[in-house]
């Protein structure tokens, strides 16, 4: 959950860990952190979240995968499945073993029975 979310969440909640794929984007980060206050409660790990949730025990997952850049809000319904690179079904399972406690940041214009089924 890199970025805006893990900030606004950290203002408020207990310190959490996020699995980043993106060195870069990890440390271009860290300046953010400091400004809002929120640099002793954000762990970063360089990892792939598949690999390493199946070690993972959580009380709540917020998932915000990448949606593909700007393309995907030029089709009219986003599919979760193969519009995530890492098949966004195939995630939000990997979370419902890690928690029940599940928020999923998705586009607006996702498939609303995909959301439904899971």
């Amino acid at each position: 959950m890199p970025g805006k979310e893990a900030i606004q969440i950290q203002r408020r909640w207990d310190p959490q860990i996020d699995s980043i794929f993106n060195k870069n984007f990890m440390v271009s980060f860290y300046p953010f952190r400091r400004i809002y206050g929120v640099e002793h409660k954000i762990t970063f790990v360089v990892a792939d979240f598949m690999a390493l949730a199946p070690a993972l025990k959580a009380d709540v997952i917020f998932l915000s995968p990448p949606w593909g850049g700007p393309e995907y809000g030029k089709v009219s319904t986003f599919d979760l499945e193969t519009m995530i690179p890492m098949d966004g079904i195939k995630l939000f399972q990997l979370a419902k073993e890690i928690s029940s406690n599940i928020a999923y940041y998705v586009p607006r214009n996702v498939d609303r029975n995909q959301v439904s089924n899971y």
